[in-house]
């Protein structure tokens, strides 16, 4: 594994073991593990349901056979997915994460593995009817952050959707310097209480040319809150050919 990628690798780790929840979904009032599971895992229904409903309004509701949850962390999409879709794979990087995931599982059709190559080599080329990953991308350091999106690509099956998040740039305007001061003090605060979020903009020119260069087709790139407001972020919905 290259050392960038390690380095990422033994951080989520870390966060794993610090507050596994809040590092997953960073709610302001939440950090210092005062989520509560239930109503954590149903703000990942919340977010599934909202997805399928936008992929189905834009004529790309996949079929129910299999998807992919990358960056699954505790499997907050991966259970909300296996509702709607017959057997769900969630891989993360840290194995605390997915110890983690699958003591949470109710649902038994979800397989969560750890994956800490610089690739999915693990899965074969057109796998998933579904692809899916929120809130993963930005914390993966280029170039590997485009390795696996291409990666993502390439294990959509054909007539498959591919649904993803990247921040595009960091916003600069006056009025936000002031309030993304402040939430840098606060990460700074956090870090001292031991979780860590590093984050990286995927510029949309570079998106686009790797899902071109995966075989995939987009359907469009709509401007998302993801990020938070520091960042100009978007969401990615693409689709293999049949």
């Amino acid at each position: 594994m290259p050392d960038r990628l390690r380095e990422s690798a033994r951080l989520w780790e870390h966060n794993a073991r610090a507050d596994p929840l809040w590092a997953v979904l960073a709610a302001s009032d939440k950090n210092g593990r005062r989520w509560d599971p239930l109503e954590f895992f149903k703000t990942g229904e919340r977010d599934v349901a909202d997805i399928l409903a936008y992929l189905e309004q834009r004529g790309a509701r996949p079929r129910a056979g299999r998807a992919l949850d990358f960056g699954c962390g505790v499997g907050r999409l991966t259970q909300a997915l296996a509702k709607h879709i017959a057997r769900v794979d969630g891989v993360d990087v840290s194995a605390t994460m997915i110890e983690l995931a699958r003591g949470y599982d109710r649902t038994g059709r979800c397989q969560f593995t750890v994956n800490t190559a610089p690739d999915l080599r693990i899965f074969d080329d057109g796998s998933f009817d579904l692809v899916l990953s929120i809130l993963v991308l930005q914390h993966i350091p280029p170039p590997f952050d485009l390795a696996y999106l291409r990666e993502l690509g390439r294990v959509v099956a054909p007539g498959g959707t591919l649904f993803f998040q990247a921040p595009h740039q960091r916003r600069v305007a006056p009025k936000a310097r002031r309030a993304a001061r402040l939430r840098r003090l606060a990460r700074r605060l956090l870090r001292r209480e031991g979780v860590q979020l590093a984050m990286y903009a995927l510029p949309q020119e570079a998106a686009r040319d790797a899902l071109a260069a995966a075989g995939l087709e987009l359907i469009e790139a709509r401007p998302d809150v993801w990020a938070g407001d520091d960042w100009e972020s978007f969401s990615y919905l693409a689709r293999r050919p049949l």
